[in-house]
C-alpha cells in the first residue's frame, strides 16, 4: 500500500493484446497522449506478441503492415514490452495495473464485434480505458440498457469457457465460439 493508502500495482498503465493491426490507434491516440505526461506516470507495459518485431514470414506474406510498430518511440517512452500470457492469465495480468488500455482491431471495429476483452477488462481489478469509436461504445451500453440481446464472439476456441462464464453474469450479452 502506498503512502496515500492506494494499493500498489506493478504498472500504472498496461495494454494486454497482440500487435495485430493495433499500431494505428496506439500511434495516433495513445502515445501522443502519453508523451506530455510520461514523467508523471510510473511503469507502462504492453503485453502480447509482435510489439517488438513482426513474426517470421510476415514480409513473405505481405503482412508487415499488420505488425508495424515504432520500437524507438516505445523505448523513448520507456514502455516495457512483455511476452504474451495465456488466456487464463489475462484478467490477473490486467489486474496488475491501475489503468488498462483496450484497443480493437479495425475489422472488429467496423463489424462492431465484441471480443473477450470486453468481458476481461471490466472484470479485472483495474480502471478500463476502452479506445473505441463513440458509436460502438454507445451501442454496447445501449444494448444492455434497452434489453437488446448482444452476441460476443470469442477470438479463440480456448477462450470459450471463460467468456461463457463471464457472459452468464449479464442479462442481454451472450458469448459465442469463434473459429478462425
Amino acid at each position: 500500500i502506498t503512502s496515500n493508502g492506494a494499493l500498489s500495482k506493478r504498472f500504472d498503465i498496461l495494454h494486454v493484446g497482440h500487435n495485430w493491426w493495433r499500431w494505428r490507434d496506439v500511434s495516433r491516440c495513445l502515445l501522443p497522449a502519453l508523451e506530455p505526461i510520461r514523467a508523471r506516470v510510473g511503469d507502462i507495459g504492453f503485453v502480447g506478441s509482435w510489439w517488438d518485431a513482426a513474426p517470421a514470414g510476415a514480409r513473405d506474406l505481405d503482412l508487415e503492415a499488420a505488425f508495424c510498430a515504432d520500437n524507438d518511440w516505445l523505448r523513448r517512452l520507456r514502455i516495457q514490452v512483455c511476452p504474451p500470457v495465456s488466456y487464463t492469465q489475462v484478467i490477473p495480468t490486467m489486474s496488475a495495473a491501475r489503468v488498462n488500455i483496450m484497443t480493437q482491431r479495425p475489422l472488429f471495429r467496423h463489424l462492431k464485434i465484441l471480443t473477450s476483452k470486453y468481458f476481461e477488462i471490466f472484470t479485472a481489478d483495474t480502471i478500463p480505458l476502452v479506445m473505441l469509436d463513440p458509436d460502438h461504445a454507445a451501442a454496447v451500453r445501449d444494448a444492455e440498457a434497452a434489453g437488446v440481446f448482444t452476441l460476443a464472439v470469442t477470438t479463440t476456441p480456448r477462450a470459450w469457457p471463460r467468456n461463457h462464464e463471464l457472459a452468464q453474469q449479464t442479462k442481454y450479452v451472450r458469448a459465442a465460439l469463434g473459429l478462425h
